[in-house]
């Protein structure tokens, strides 16, 4: 049976329109999540090049099947080590996973595209590249960290918070899709120090990924207070793939989600 994709999104068409995702791989010693890989697919062939961020890794070894840090894999097939992240429409769970993520069916790109590519135990993941085009910013990702919200106290830039699991999962339940939702600036998170939240009125629901919040803060500072949810995955799904969001809006002269290049590609040809 063919993939046949029949997503309704706030932007329909956002995966036939996604050419290019940021590999993102959680160190083991810090446990911070770093960009170290550029993958792409234009329709017909797949394309991978580590980034400048994995040259400098001591701590990183290269994926299976992708060559050396400066090589660049292209091919009409998907690399196995991500491909092992698509589940095959033969299984018989194949429809309720893709329910769990919010879809009817997809293609394997789409599936890595609104999943975010994991695996038990392991530690890569994939966001949509973010994107500053004729003065808007534009970026789509998972929101981070919802199981740790009930973890203790959260401190905003005018009152601390803190919620209870049930709290938590009682707002997720009533997110909507298409609805907007409200970012905040975290105050004195330890591991983030540009880290912002994710809140449906007062209360927080996870936080926008390490590797955008310092861009988002400069947003932020901008202007820009809200994100849109994208795409919700069912109340059966992982806490990592329960709420996509997008964020779009003016950029600011010169702004850049990565102005120090950190995401270039290594490979030269």
């Amino acid at each position: 049976m063919p993939y046949t994709s029949v997503l309704e999104r706030a932007s329909a068409d956002t995966a036939t329109r996604v050419v290019d995702l940021l590999v993102l791989w959680q160190r083991p010693d810090t446990r911070q999540i770093v960009p170290i890989g550029r993958f792409g697919f234009n329709g017909v062939e797949y394309t991978f090049s580590y980034t400048r961020t994995a040259t400098e890794l001591s701590s990183f070894r290269t994926l299976p099947g992708l060559g050396g840090l400066f090589d660049r894999y292209q091919s009409t097939t998907m690399p196995a080590v991500f491909s092992q992240r698509v589940m095959s429409d033969q299984r018989p769970d194949y429809s309720s996973y893709l329910h769990s993520l919010g879809l009817e069916r997809a293609t394997p790109w789409e599936q890595i595209v609104y999943s975010g590519g994991p695996r038990a135990g392991d530690t890569l993941q994939f966001m949509q590249m973010p994107v500053v085009s004729e003065g808007t910013a534009t970026a789509q990702f998972l929101v981070n960290g919802i199981s740790h919200i009930p973890d203790g106290l959260l401190r905003l830039d005018d009152r601390t918070v803190q919620v209870t699991r049930p709290q938590l999962d009682g707002a997720l339940a009533g997110v909507q899709k298409f609805q907007s939702v409200r970012l905040a600036r975290e105050i004195d998170n330890p591991e983030d120090p540009h880290a912002v939240l994710v809140m449906d009125g007062t209360v927080p629901l996870g936080w926008v990924p390490r590797v955008l919040s310092q861009g988002v803060r400069q947003l932020m500072d901008a202007g820009l207070a809200e994100a849109v949810v994208d795409n919700l995955g069912s109340v059966g799904a992982s806490d990592h793939e329960r709420l996509t969001l997008t964020i779009r809006t003016s950029a600011p002269e010169g702004f850049s989600f990565d102005p120090d290049g950190r995401w270039d590609p290594a490979f030269r040809g």
